[in-house]
């Protein structure tokens, strides 16, 4: 009898290691399971961010398109010719004018608006400065 009492407690310590290994172990488990579903819900944010981007850059792509398809256009580039680099058709006169400002310079005054005068000249600031 006294064999049989002294397996109990060598019973019951490998029982309570198995139940501490088994927690253990179930503790982990769990963990592991925790990380990966928080995991896969910031997946499903990455994803929506994606393609929102998506989104985004296909309109970008389509005003793109647009445009190349504006620049690639013939009467856009007769039109850049003529602004940019002053080419004309044979026979045409270009006529170019000066600023906004120098025009309203140089055009009649009207009576009720106030007659501003031309910057003055170098020569006529140094006679100005010593008379």
């Amino acid at each position: 009898m006294i064999k049989a009492t002294s397996k109990k407690p060598n019973e019951t310590r490998a029982r309570k290691m198995v139940r501490y290994i088994s927690l253990g172990i179930g503790a982990f488990l769990s963990i592991y399971l925790i990380q990966n579903a928080y995991g896969f819900y910031r997946s499903g944010d990455r994803i929506d961010k994606a393609e929102s981007e998506l989104k985004e850059l296909e309109s970008e792509n389509k005003e793109l398109e647009s445009k190349l398809s504006e620049v690639r256009s013939r009467e856009y580039i007769e039109k850049e010719s003529r602004e940019k680099l002053g080419l004309q058709y044979e026979g045409e006169v270009v006529v170019v004018l000066p600023d906004e400002e120098v025009l309203r310079l140089l055009a009649p005054q009207d009576k009720g608006e106030v007659k501003e005068e031309l910057p003055k000249s170098n020569w006529q600031k140094w006679l100005n400065l010593f008379f």
